[in-house]
Order: C-alpha cells, then sequence, then structure tokens
C-alpha cells in the first residue's frame, strides 16, 4: 500500500499563515506555529512564528530524506533553523516563552503495511481503519492550558468587561503559560532548542485495510474541539464526503457568527486552519 494525499487546505486567519504542511517520500506532516507573546518580533519573516513555520517545514523535507529516525529528522530541521536564526537575533539571551516554536503531527508509510504516526505539540491526528471507528493520536498538555484560557475568557466576558479588558488578560494569561514551554510541569513542543524532540510521541501501526488519516492544526480542529459541531467520527466523515472547503466554508461562518467569543469563548476569534486528508492503500 501507499500513502496518497487525498487534499489539503492551509488557510491563514489574517494577513500572515503561521501554518504549514508539507511531504517527504512517505511521510506528510502538518505544523502549526505558536503566536508569538513577546513586545516585539526578532527574526525577519512577518511574524517569529510564520518565520519559524516556513522555515523547519522547509528543511524538514530534506531532514526526513536523509533520516529514518523521526526525531534525528526534526533535530537536524532545527539545528538548520537555528544556524539560519543566529544572525538575526541572540537567541541565548531570549525567555524561554518568546522562542519561536510550533506544534507538530506526522504520518508515514513504513513499508507497504505499516503507518508510522508522530506527535508533538496540540495538532490533531484522526485516522480509521476501514469503515471501523475513528481514532486520534497524540496528546498535549497545551490542551489543559486552552481550557484554562477558554475559562478567563468566558468569566470576563460575564463579568462585562470590555473586548480590550477581555484582550489584555487573555494576553497575561497566554505569557504565563508560554513560560511552561519544555519543562516537566508544562508541555513538550517543537521549538528552536529542540528541547521537545525526546518527547516526540510515536506510534507504529499495523494496516491489514485501507487507512483514511486526517491531519489538522488545532484551527481546523475547532470544529470538535471547540465549536461542538462535530466528533471526529463525523468529521471525518463529513470530510470524506464533501471535502475540505465546506468544512472550512463552515468553520468560518461559525466564526463570523460569534466576532466577540460570547457563544465560544476562546483566545482568538479565528485561528490559521490545516487540514490535510491521506490514504493509505
Amino acid at each position: 500500500m501507499r500513502l496518497s494525499v487525498i487534499e489539503a487546505l492551509c488557510e491563514p486567519s489574517a494577513a500572515h499563515n503561521e501554518d504549514a504542511w508539507g511531504r517527504s517520500g512517505e511521510a506528510v506532516w502538518v505544523l502549526d506555529g505558536a503566536t508569538g507573546i513577546g513586545d516585539r518580533p526578532h527574526l525577519s519573516g512577518p511574524t517569529d512564528a510564520a518565520w519559524f513555520a516556513e522555515r523547519i517545514n522547509s528543511e524538514l523535507v530534506e531532514a526526513l530524506a536523509a533520516a529514518g529516525d523521526i526525531g534525528a529528522a526534526l533535530n537536524r530541521a532545527v539545528e538548520a533553523v537555528r544556524q539560519a536564526a543566529t544572525p538575526l537575533c541572540d537567541l541565548d539571551s531570549l525567555p524561554n516563552f518568546e522562542l519561536p516554536c510550533a506544534s507538530f503531527t506526522l504520518a508515514r508509510a513504513v513499508g507497504e503495511t505499516a503507518l508510522e504516526f508522530a506527535n508533538l505539540g496540540d495538532c490533531r491526528l484522526a485516522w480509521r481503519v476501514g469503515q471501523g471507528p475513528v481514532a486520534t493520536f497524540g496528546t498535549s498538555g497545551v490542551t489543559e492550558l486552552d481550557a484554562r484560557m477558554e475559562r478567563l475568557v468566558a468569566e470576563n466576558l460575564a463579568r462585562g468587561l470590555t473586548l480590550e479588558e477581555v484582550g489584555a488578560a487573555a494576553k497575561a494569561l497566554a505569557r504565563e503559560h508560554r513560560k511552561l514551554i519544555n519543562i516537566p510541569e508544562g508541555y513538550w513542543i517543537l521549538d528552536i532548542s529542540g528541547a521537545g524532540v525526546p518527547h516526540l510521541q510515536l506510534e507504529i501501526l499495523q494496516a491489514r485495510e485501507p487507512m483514511d488519516v486526517l491531519l489538522m492544526s488545532d484551527g481546523f480542529s475547532r470544529l470538535v474541539d471547540v465549536y461542538g459541531r462535530y466528533d471526529y467520527d463525523s468529521l471525518l466523515a463529513a470530510v470524506l464526503n464533501r471535502g475540505l472547503a465546506p468544512l472550512y466554508a463552515e468553520l468560518r461562518a461559525i466564526e463570523a457568527g460569534d466576532p466577540e467569543c460570547r457563544t465560544f469563548a476562546r483566545n482568538k476569534t479565528r485561528d490559521d486552519a490545516t487540514a490535510v486528508l491521506l490514504r493509505f492503500a
């Protein structure tokens, strides 16, 4: 069996896209750059997150072709990106919460009978064998932090704070959350130091029947996790039956209908949205 890209979508929420997806040989991945919370950008892209996601995405093509081990490939890509960033800023002087970082998820065919999954951060990977139930792969400490953020936004809106006040409180909490990057009491993610790579989650599945796989940034999986419009079974079924574009339109329509985040409490009104539908058959 071979791994095929059936459809892909990568759309920004505003002027700059901090998501990316790519392919190298039998590997396909999604990256979701974490929006910077420093007072100013440090690198040469439109945002540090966009710069980092684009650079890692490019370096992974060669790194995965050269290294059979996914962790080794990530380390190789991170080192190349770090070298590119060094002339632009003094990385060692930056606090950890200002280092550019991204969530990462990947599916890779291993021979003709197995798929390997990898995850670091809060991207989403949903899959099913044949017509069976949908399963998901990967966990992240960011999930609980996002829930805490949603509670803060909802509470402050209920208290009658202005949108500007709600946004300021959310940014302050986001900075505290970012200080937990790549430490045991926090969460593991792909950043320019590579400290999270040893905590990469991996799994190999033997495929006895064709498999459908959906890779997503959390901006697209909001349809399940934030808006509750689908569960992962019905989301994958909808993608297979209707395609990604109608689901993306539905996502943006929900957000356009709730511009002040009062129905669905969230830190960002919109987020970059990426989804890649794969077939292993």
